[in-house]
C-alpha cells in the first residue's frame, strides 16, 4: 500500500478555468441583482481606488527618497 499524495488542480489551465467560471457566475448574479453592467462599474471603481492608492504611495516614496534614514 502506497501513500501517494495526489495534487488537486495542479494543471494551470484547470485552475484558470475554475477562476473564470467562478467570476462569470459572480458577474452574472451581480448584474441580475443590480442591472446589466453593474459588475463592470463596481470593478472599475475598485480598480481606480486601488490605482489611486499606488499613485499616492509612489508620490510618498518619491518625496521620502531625499531624506536620510535614521537607524535606531
Amino acid at each position: 500500500m502506497t501513500n501517494k499524495k495526489i495534487e488537486k488542480a495542479s494543471d494551470w489551465d484547470t485552475i484558470y478555468n475554475r477562476m473564470f467560471q467562478k467570476r462569470a457566475v459572480e458577474r452574472f448574479n451581480y448584474d441580475v441583482a443590480n442591472g446589466i453592467g453593474a459588475f463592470d462599474k463596481q470593478e472599475k471603481k475598485q480598480l481606480e481606488k486601488l490605482h489611486q492608492f499606488f499613485v499616492n504611495l509612489e508620490k510618498e516614496s518619491d518625496s521620502n527618497a531625499g531624506r536620510s534614514v535614521i537607524y535606531i
